[in-house]
């Protein structure tokens, strides 16, 4: 900065001294000390010079003092240029120092000049400073160069020279020029580049680093206490610090940096980092494995303790001996375990000599102790092993004596089972003391069992062959049977008495049968392995009540109510009342036995009358809630309608066809009276239903009706009539929608119906007389026809306003969507029609739409029968006869609305085609049908051209007509010439649907009339708008069905176009 302050004081002295000599020289002369007096005074002193002289030298002074004042009005611009020189010198400083800082970042070098550090991240390696931050610190840089020089003192703005210089608002800007160079931009862009370039570099060098990248995940996830509580092997634990080892020498082998460009790459803080994390986790895994070994070696020594405690044994008794023999084979079994247990110790130990782990000497003396107890425990082994051989025999003769004698216990239980109380039929009506004496029997046989299961488990130990104990099977067997007798026998008698003395109406028959059944099967299957009398009598007792059980069914059916047991304790001879208790014992004493088809029928006929009871409570339950669906009316309060009503019906049919069902049973005597109730209710309902549904078809029809006022000053009696009706129908409907049970509706009789087959007919009333004032108005205007009751009482509903006439004027008038109707104060004056598509007809008086709308509409239709018969007339009067325009016609086309346009021209076209004829006929000239064809041909290329070019959408819609009406004139004309017709009487030419204006014949006024004429028929113009609308190819079948049916109309006939779809019949028509 100084040094720039410094040149800045050399330009400002510079710049001020020429400033300086400029001004001073031109004040001299604005003081008149002008040097050329200075000159001439001291002329006399210079006698030497002649005139000639003296006169040069003071014009070459007056020149300097003219020059002196320029250049003094040159030194603002002389201070400019000084300071633009300056700035581009300061602009070029930037630009070339920026180039060679460039050119520095890359030259070739060893050493990096910015060092980056790099560094382990979640997301990977990272940088720091990272690339963007070098970039950033040197974009700061070049900033501040930038600022400093901008920031130097400019000439321009210096003290001396602001009487030179005025304050400038558009003096050069360091900062925006710098920052606006293409060079500048582009030097930045390179050391940008050049930056990612080497960053790019020091990434894909990092990669090397991956080595040791675990070791920073693996510290993220390191949680010694857990690693410690999980179970270890010495595998694993070897596995863990061998990958720990081989991470150290990993970080031993790692540079400390690498420069990548001018990137010095510092990677030993990295490794200051790692370092200490895989020397911590190496301590940790040696205190463990420390540990661990210490653990497992003190449990060893435990175990083998044991073990030799139990070898060192010598059992004299048969049961100690074979306790001892079984406890050394199991410790044999688990001898391969014990042994690797071992073996893990000394892996440990060795693991942790081979890492060079310091192991405590009482751990040591722990180890040599585990071994010297290893070593006892296999010589106890062998002591064990060779006092087994010696006691053997002994034991074994010991065993067989043992065995001996439980067969003889076995055999005397086997045959007690079969003599004494068990096979006693006086213990069957109480088997108590016999289940006593069997379950004493149970307990000896338990103790039995276990022995011989001892026994069996010695000769295992002995290897002897195991003897099967064939009396314990047969005991066990005889014992299985005599106890499932007894307990059936116990069962039966305990269910049987229940049977027969409970209240006989609380008994499940059902299930009853099904445990008689399983007695009767089990009793016969025990008589046949046993075949003694208590089995017999078992077998005697469950068949003899199984005979019984039809009877019992039948009288436990669950649908029997008191007025069947009436009727049977009636035929029994036994008093009944109602809640009367009686057991299956009582009825059976009664005889109820021996009356088995009175059960039967009685039976019957509770389920078949239960049956009908669960259909008619179906049917109250289902009525109970079906509901009405009420629906709010068009949004008014209060005003409801019903909603959906199918799935009424449908139940109602149901339930109808369900109840006259019913009335066919033969069991219908308990319920008749309630199924008939029923019949009628669902009757009254069906008929109050159909009522209410037309009531509120013919409701709601009417209502939107009436609800306008015009109508009702129309149809004041009708709309009292519909008033008194309308309120009845809300009243109903209201109670309806606060109660809306169905069968509810009827709870006061036929009053509902009654009030709804009233209303019904008031409304038909109504609708007649509304029928018959729609046909008045229908008859008023025919037009009205075409309109649907619905539409035309939407007209007449609105009849003050005109303007509700617009949507239905298309299917009153054919071709016209709307009405034009006037503004403000014409509001409710009809202007025009419109067509479909675009076009627009003015009516040729204003029509007022006042007063009733069949009488303004009638108007109206004469409106447009005038306005189109005014326009034809104007047509023909201006339509051009001769010159060009006769040809191109297009200001007379336009002029007009397109029906007159087409019809007129059809009137010009057989208008001349006549004059043509007359001329032939009359032989004044005897091709004036070819010249007029010529001359159709001009009109008709003019209009083809006309299309092309650039008119509307609907101009162009009355060409195409125009050209297809025109294209069938000419087909005409040319037929005309090939057959060399020449008189208008020829019936080529009267064959030809042709339009004339006749001027003095006019049902309007007196200036002419447009007829339609073919062979001998004649019809005059109906002026009904048509619109512009497309024009259908004429054919000769067209011709064919015009002359038909003008045919049939002239003999007052009608006529009816048939055929395919499409075909044009409606066009043909028109």
């Amino acid at each position: 900065a100084k040094h720039f302050e410094a040149c800045m004081e050399k330009v400002q002295s510079t710049v001020q001294k020429v400033c300086s000599d400029v001004t001073t020289l031109a004040r001299s002369t604005d003081n008149g000390e002008a040097p050329l007096d200075l000159t001439l005074a001291s002329m006399t002193e210079k006698k030497n010079m002649s005139m000639v002289a003296l006169k040069k030298e003071e014009a070459d002074r007056r020149k300097m003092l003219r020059r002196a004042e320029q250049e003094a009005d040159m030194l603002s611009d002389f201070i400019r240029l000084a300071d633009y020189v300056a700035v581009e010198s300061l602009v070029q400083l930037i630009i070339n120092t920026m180039e060679d800082f460039k050119e520095e970042l890359h030259k070739p070098r060893k050493q990096g000049l910015f060092e980056t550090t790099v560094k382990f991240a979640e997301e990977g390696s990272v940088f720091t400073p990272n690339c963007s931050a070098i970039q950033s610190m040197i974009s700061v840089m070049t900033e501040a160069m930038i600022s400093s020089v901008a920031n130097v003192t400019r000439v321009l703005f210096l003290r001396p020279f602001t009487e030179h210089v005025q304050r400038m608002s558009d003096a050069p800007n360091i900062n925006e020029i710098v920052r606006a160079s293409v060079h500048f931009r582009r030097i930045c862009k390179a050391i940008d580049e050049k930056i990612d370039t080497d960053f790019a570099e020091a990434t894909k060098y990092v990669v090397e680093f991956d080595k040791v990248r675990p070791i920073y995940e693996y510290n993220l996830k390191w949680d010694f206490e857990v690693y410690r509580r999980e179970v270890h092997t010495v595998k694993s634990l070897q596995e863990e610090m061998d990958k720990i080892a081989n991470w150290e020498r990993e970080l031993d082998r790692m540079r400390a940096y690498q420069s990548c460009g001018i990137l010095q790459v510092v990677s030993r803080h990295l490794r200051s980092e790692m370092q200490p994390l895989t020397a911590d986790k190496m301590v940790a895994l040696k205190s463990l494995v420390k540990d661990l070994a210490r653990h497992h070696c003190k449990e060893q020594m435990g175990k083998y303790k044991t073990r030799v405690s139990k070898l060192s044994q010598r059992p004299q008794h048969l049961k100690d001996f074979a306790a001892q023999i079984e406890a050394v084979a199991q410790l044999q079994a688990e001898e391969k375990v014990l042994f690797r247990h071992s073996q893990m110790v000394e892996q440990m130990y060795k693991l942790l000599q081979d890492y060079e782990v310091k192991v405590l000497s009482d751990d040591l003396v722990q180890l040599e102790e585990l071994r010297a107890f290893q070593q006892s425990y296999v010589e106890e082994l062998e002591a064990a092993a060779s006092y087994k051989s010696e006691r053997m025999p002994e034991m074994t003769q010991q065993l067989d004596i043992s065995i001996g004698n439980l067969n003889d216990a076995i055999r005397d239980i086997g045959s007690s089972l079969e003599e004494g109380v068990y096979i006693n039929a006086s213990f069957f009506d109480d088997p108590q003391p016999v289940l006593s004496e069997l379950a004493a029997v149970k307990a000896k046989l338990d103790n039995v069992d276990q022995r011989c299961a001892q026994y069996s488990a010695s000769q295992r130990l002995f290897d002897i062959t195991e003897y099967k104990y064939p009396q314990l099977v047969n005991a066990k067997a005889v014992y299985d049977r005599q106890e499932g007798l007894w307990n059936m026998i116990n069962d039966w008698n305990e269910h049987y008495d229940s049977w027969m003395n409970s209240p006989f109406t609380e008994l499940d028959v059902e299930e009853i049968n099904k445990e008689v059944q399983v007695y009767f099967k089990d009793s016969f299957s025990l008589h046949k392995k046993l075949g003694n009398d208590v089995s017999m009598k078992l077998k005697d007792k469950t068949s003899d009540f199984k005979s019984k059980m039809g009877v019992i069914l039948e009288l436990g059916n669950p649908n029997m109510r008191d007025r069947h047991w009436e009727k049977i304790f009636e035929k029994l001879g036994q008093a009944w009342y109602p809640a009367m208790e009686f057991s299956l014992a009582d009825l059976i004493q009664f005889g109820i036995l021996n009356f088995s088809d009175l059960v039967t029928e009685q039976s019957a006929t509770a389920s078949g009358e239960a049956q009908l009871e669960k259909s008619l409570e179906s049917i109250l339950h289902g009525w109970d809630n079906t509901e009405f669906i009420t629906l709010n009316h068009r949004d008014q309060k209060g005003v409801f309608i019903l909603g959906a009503l199918e799935e009424i019906f449908t139940l109602l049919e149901d339930n109808q066809v369900t109840l006259q069902t019913m009335m066919g049973s033969r069991f219908i005597s308990g319920v008749q009276q309630e199924v008939e109730v029923w019949e009628k209710k669902l009757a009254l309902l069906s008929e109050t239903l159909d009522e209410w549904t037309q009531c509120q078809r013919n409701w709601m029809y009417l209502e939107t009706i009436f609800s306008a006022e015009d109508i009702q000053k129309q149809l004041p009696v009708e709309a009292q009539k519909f008033a008194m009706v309308d309120k009845l129908w809300k009243a109903n409907l209201k109670a309806c929608n606060e109660n809306p049970n169905v069968i509810a509706s009827i709870d006061a009789g036929d009053k509902l119906l009654r009030e709804f087959q009233h209303c019904n007919k008031t409304l038909e009333d109504v609708q007649k007389s509304l029928e018959d004032y729609l046909q008045t108005k229908r008859m008023a205007f025919p037009r009205f026809y075409f309109l649907s009751n619905d539409d035309l009482l939407e007209i007449l509903s609105q009849t003050r306003d005109p303007h509700a006439v617009q949507p239905h004027m298309g299917k009153c008038f054919d071709a016209i969507k709307s009405i034009n109707f006037g503004d403000k104060a014409q509001r409710a004056t009809i202007l025009g029609y419109n067509d479909p598509k675009t076009e627009s007809v003015k009516l040729s008086e204003g029509v007022e739409a006042e007063g009733p709308v069949e009488t303004w509409l009638l108007a109206f239709q004469a409106g447009m029968v005038r306005s189109l018969y005014d326009n034809m007339k104007a047509s023909v009067l201006s339509y051009p006869e001769h010159g060009q325009k006769s040809i191109e016609r297009k200001e007379w086309l336009f002029s007009y609305p397109a029906q007159i346009g087409i019809a007129v021209d059809q009137i010009i076209w057989s208008d001349n085609m006549a004059k043509a004829l007359i001329q032939m006929e009359n032989g004044e000239n005897m091709n004036a049908v070819k010249e007029f064809l010529a001359f159709s041909l001009e009109q008709l290329e003019f209009m083809v051209s006309l299309v092309r070019g650039d008119i509307t959408r609907g101009q162009r819609g009355l060409c195409g007509a125009m050209i297809t009406i025109d294209v069938h004139a000419r087909d005409v004309t040319r037929g005309l010439i090939k057959k060399n017709v020449d008189r208008q009487t020829d019936f080529e030419w009267t064959r030809q649907l042709r339009y004339y204006w006749e001027p003095n014949q006019s049902h309007l006024d007196q200036e002419g009339e447009c007829t339609a004429k073919q062979t001998n028929t004649r019809f005059l113009y109906a002026y009904e708008y048509l619109g512009n609308s497309p024009r259908l190819v004429i054919t000769p079948l067209t011709d064919m069905c015009y002359m038909t049916l003008t045919g049939a109309l002239h003999l007052k006939l009608g006529g009816a176009p048939a055929g395919p779809a499409g075909t044009g019949k409606t066009e043909t028509t028109k």
